[in-house]
Parts: C-alpha cells; sequence; structure tokens
C-alpha cells in the first residue's frame, strides 16, 4: 500500500500572550515579508514585531485571550480531508494529513519528523491560501524546501498551489453565503433598505508583489465574478482588500474603502472573506468585530459577514478529486525553479 502525505501548510499564529512577540518576529524575519538590506534584517524584524505587539495586533489577540484559533481550526480541517480522502479513493493508497505552520509551531521540522515515522513514499503539500500568492503560498512552499534539504526529505513532493478555480470551492462559498445572506436581506426588506451590497475581501496585498507579476489581484477579482455568476450574475458587489497593518502598503480598495461608499450610499452590506479558507484572528476579530463597529460609527445601515469555506463539504469533495486525481499535481524540482525567479531566497537561519 502506498502511503501518501497530505501537508496542510498555514502560517501559523501564537497560542498565548508569551508567544505573541516570537511569533510576529518570526513573521518579519521572513524577507519576504520585511524586506530590507543585508544586516539590518534581524534589527529591524525584531523592532517591527515590537511595534506590532504594541499596536494593532495587541487589541485583535486581547479579544482573542490571547491565542490565535487557526491552528485547531486547520487541524480540523486536515482530520476532515483525512477522512473525504481514506473513503473515497480508487486505488491502493492511505493518505495521512498533517498541518504544518511557518511562523509558530508546529514547524515544519517537527512535522518531518511525523512523516518520516508514517513512512510517506510522497508528500503533497497543500497551501491554505484559496489565490496563490508571492507572500503567502511561495514562502509557504519555500519554507517546506529549505527545512526539507536540511531534514533530508527525501520523498517526492508535489504541490497545490491554489484552489480558488475549483467548482467545489465556488460551490462551497456559495453556499456558505446562504444564511447570511438571507439574514440580512430580511432586515433590510424589514426596514425598507435597498438589497444587501456582497463585498468581497482579500488579504492585504503589497504594490511591489504586483509589480513582480504576482497572479493574486487578479485570481481575488476572479474568484468574485466566479461566485457572481454561480449566483445568477445580477448582483450589486465590490471587491476590496484588508488594510495593511502597520510599516506596510496594500493594493485597494481597502475593506474602509468600501464600508464609506456604502455609508454614503445608504446600502447594507455583506462582506464575504474569499481569500480565507477557515476562522482566524482576522475574521473572527477584525471582520466580526472592528469592521462591524467601524461600518455602525460612519452609518452603513446593516453589516453582516458570511463565514469562511472551512470544512463544507463541497471544498473538502474538491480538494480530495484534485489530490486523488493527480493531473494537476506540480512536481516539487519544477516548483523549486520556479520559486527562486520570483521570491527573496534566504537560508532559514538568516
Amino acid at each position: 500500500m502506498e502511503r501518501i502525505a497530505v501537508v496542510l501548510l498555514n502560517t501559523g499564529g501564537p497560542d498565548s500572550k508569551k508567544a505573541i512577540l516570537p511569533y510576529l518576529y518570526n513573521y518579519y524575519k521572513d524577507p519576504q515579508n520585511l524586506p530590507l538590506p543585508f544586516g539590518l534584517h534581524t534589527i529591524g524584524a525584531f523592532t517591527t514585531a515590537l511595534v506590532q505587539r504594541f499596536t494593532n495586533m495587541r487589541e485583535t489577540y486581547r479579544r482573542l485571550a490571547y491565542q490565535s484559533p487557526l491552528l485547531q481550526n486547520t487541524k480540523t480541517q486536515a482530520i476532515s480531508l483525512e477522512c473525504v480522502l481514506n473513503s473515497t479513493k480508487t486505488q491502493d493508497v492511505h493518505y495521512r494529513c498533517y498541518v504544518s505552520m511557518v511562523y509558530w509551531h508546529p514547524f515544519s521540522d517537527e512535522v518531518m519528523d511525523e512523516i518520516k515515522e508514517y513512512g510517506a513514499e510522497r508528500v503533497i503539500l497543500l497551501p491554505m491560501f484559496p489565490q496563490k500568492s508571492f507572500k503567502t503560498t511561495y514562502a509557504l512552499v519555500k519554507d517546506w524546501l529549505l527545512t526539507a534539504k536540511e531534514e533530508n526529505l527525501t520523498a517526492k513532493t508535489q504541490v497545490i498551489d491554489h484552489f480558488y478555480d475549483k467548482k467545489g470551492f465556488i460551490e462551497g462559498l456559495c453556499a456558505q453565503m446562504v444564511t447570511s445572506m438571507y439574514r440580512i436581506s430580511d432586515k433590510a426588506r424589514r426596514a425598507n433598505l435597498p438589497k444587501p451590497r456582497m463585498v468581497f475581501i482579500g488579504r492585504y496585498h503589497q504594490p511591489r508583489f504586483k509589480k513582480l507579476g504576482d497572479p493574486y489581484e487578479s485570481e481575488i477579482k476572479a474568484t468574485a465574478e466566479a461566485m457572481i455568476k454561480a449566483m445568477g450574475g445580477d448582483h450589486d458587489y465590490r471587491v476590496c482588500f484588508q488594510p495593511a497593518p502597520t510599516f506596510s502598503s496594500t493594493i485597494g480598495p481597502t475593506i474602509y474603502d468600501t464600508l464609506k461608499e456604502a455609508a454614503e450610499d445608504k446600502v447594507p452590506v455583506l462582506v464575504v472573506p474569499i481569500s480565507y479558507a477557515v476562522e482566524d484572528p482576522v475574521t473572527l476579530i477584525q471582520m466580526d468585530q472592528i469592521y462591524a463597529e467601524y461600518a455602525e460609527k460612519i452609518g452603513v445601515p446593516l453589516f453582516e459577514r458570511a463565514p469562511t469555506i472551512s470544512n463544507h463539504v463541497d471544498f473538502l469533495n474538491a480538494l480530495s478529486e484534485t489530490i486523488i486525481a493527480e493531473d494537476t499535481l506540480i512536481n516539487i524540482d519544477t516548483y523549486d525553479d520556479d520559486l527562486k525567479q520570483k521570491i527573496i531566497w534566504n537560508n532559514k537561519d538568516d
């Protein structure tokens, strides 16, 4: 029986108040997130992490009792996907799903030890970001490649580097919207307000990546367009992005720009997170609380947020079908060459 390890890659998040600073330091130590001249990177990463620790990040994690839900939610996805894979396989194969984080535990070296013990003959990397980006997808794969070299992981490795265009992903997102859309539409009708405007939101994205040819923005827009088409095509909607944290910039419009427009138009808003595969601090705190509070403050008549795709059956089936079919999996050697041309390449200890 062939043993295949499927690794759900994500960024990670602090699991305690004490972990916030080292997590942020690890994040900004990656030159992909904070490009600085050689010799300034360590002090720059620490300074930026310290500032973030005591500014916008502090309030977000305070509201979460200083513990990110990202790891547990991604583990739940891994368990669910493993069940679907092993119940729908058509050949003599056993799948085991793992969760590997880049900036906090479990780190990739910890997961590789488990994979070696499992005896996997093949590894399939699954970055849990629907749209491909230098900042997320490529950075996660880069971390795995660097660690695999250090840990001498020799199993054949393949990558699924996006899934925004999978039919099951789009259908799952639309299905997740139904309850929220019904609820806000009913409130709007009772208050004699216009039909809600759908606001599709992506993660913040630095303009420097766009200049390098990053496909993220176009894939975000393609996701929104696919959802509108799946829902009949006649809907009022906008596409926007999460505001950038301290010392960063983002392509626009931001969610704040879009909410201001909705307030001026006196139209209800349904926020749809299309670049978030699972609930995390951004969706649970920034969207559900901070953006909602801002919307109320500036006069948006109604505000609702649709849930992330998470463990929707259509999504899990789409991932399972992609993994089992194998025809769209990318060989890691090819991906390695592509990565080196597009992102900042560094040793893990730099």
